[in-house]
This record gives structure tokens, sequence and C-alpha cells, in this order.
């Protein structure tokens, strides 16, 4: 028998440990001067004058894949099933830091002289963009809850 043959008796249907490595063994063939080792991983090449310890060290530590105990799955075997939730939004700190400085701006407006009518211009339009901002991220995550919801 060859060494191809061989290799492919002891390994067929079997995994075995390499370097540290485990595989399980699929198909081999000879390459010049080298054993090419196709395995789920990688290809393992060995030199033929190291074929006999290569083989001695597989054969000690390959196993039948199907005496290998499968691991066991951490799901349950049933799952709970889940009750609907409710959203419930709530006013964000955001909010009423932005409605607190809006009233803020709307006092100065009241009260304002014509020199103080370019910055307070100014500051609204900074407070509307930061507005803008948060109601767009507060939509998001609304939306994100009713896809996480199924709704």
């Amino acid at each position: 028998m060859d060494v191809i043959e061989k290799l492919t008796v002891l390994l067929t249907g079997k995994t075995f440990s390499h370097n540290g490595k485990k595989y399980c063994f699929q198909s081999c063939k000879k390459v010049v001067s080298n054993i090419m080792i196709l395995t789920n991983k990688e290809t393992i090449q060995v030199p033929m004058d190291r074929f006999v310890d290569f083989y001695e060290k597989v054969e000690k530590n390959c196993f039948d894949t199907n005496s290998i105990p499968e691991k066991q799955t951490f799901m349950p075997t049933e799952l709970l099933v889940k009750q609907p939730t409710v959203f419930v939004p709530e006013m964000s700190s955001t909010y009423q830091k932005l409605n607190v400085s809006f009233d803020v701006l709307i006092g100065q407006i009241d009260n304002a002289t014509n020199e103080d009518i370019s910055f307070l211009e100014t500051k609204a339009k900074m407070l509307t963009s930061v507005a803008q901002t948060a109601i767009g991220m507060e939509n998001s995550r609304v939306n994100l809850i009713k896809i996480f919801q199924g709704k």
C-alpha cells in the first residue's frame, strides 16, 4: 500500500491534531516530493522524508468524527413567549433643556435692543439646529424600538 492510500485509510471520516490545531481530513495527494493533505481549515504539506513521523503522530491522536460527543447547545428547548411590550415615550432632559433655552430666548427678544437682535438671531438658529438634531435622534430611537417590537 502506498503512502497516499495508507494515509487516506487512516484519516477518512476522522479528525486529528497537528501542531496544536484540530483538523477534519478531506483528501490527500502526492505533489513532487511532498504529500498535500487537504483539511477543513488548511492544506498541510508534509515532505516525504518526514511522512513516517507525521503518520505516527497523527495515528496516535486521530478520532472518528462520529465518536466525538456533540457540544451541548445553550438554547433552551422551549423558548419563552414574549409578552407585548408597550413603549411609553418620555420627556428627555435634552428636550427640557431646549424648552428652557427657547423660553429664555423669547424673553430676551421681548426686551432686546437693535444691537442685541443679530446675536439673538444667531442664538435662535443654533437652538433650532440643536432641536432638529435632537428630534431626529429621538425619532430614530422610537423607530428602532418599533422594529424590535415587530410593529
